[in-house]
């Protein structure tokens, strides 16, 4: 069965007003803590009936709706894309990995990377779906260097 119908709280944002929604983030996806503010990997994730357990730096950070919640999506920023590996060539954030390429070029308006295919443009805003979407399109894991 859909693991999102057996547990809706993986589609519900972690609390009120949160960008963090436990079902956007997979294993190796990029987080920040808001209490060492640093940026880690989440190594595991655990479904349980009452929480979701995340865990990072060797940590449990335990996701209950309504409840504080210490980890962060991370927003893409120029600087984190070099060091994911991608390179400009002065209009758009390319990435190669084999025969994948991989284009972003940055909305002046919004602030927000967009990524354009030949049916379709939409913007990403996170590190985590930037990553998801890359594994999604070529297999492939990008890490931070």
């Amino acid at each position: 069965m859909n693991e999102l119908l057996q547990n809706p709280q993986l589609n519900i944002p972690v609390v009120n007003g949160s960008a963090f929604i436990p079902s956007d983030f997979r294993i190796g996806n990029y987080v920040q803590s808001k209490e060492w503010k640093g940026i880690a990997q989440i190594e595991g994730i655990e479904v349980l009936q009452d929480r979701i357990d995340f865990k990072v730096k060797g940590y449990i950070h335990a996701v209950i709706k309504g409840k504080y919640f210490d980890l962060e999506p991370i927003k893409i920023t120029d600087e984190l894309l070099f060091s994911l590996g991608f390179y400009t060539d002065g209009k758009f954030r390319i990435y190669v990995s084999g025969n994948f390429e991989f284009r972003l070029r940055l909305n002046s308006i919004t602030g927000e990377y967009m990524c354009d295919f030949p049916n379709w443009i939409f913007s990403v805003k996170y590190l985590h779906r930037l990553q998801n979407l890359i594994h999604n399109l070529s297999g492939r894991d990008v890490v931070l260097s």
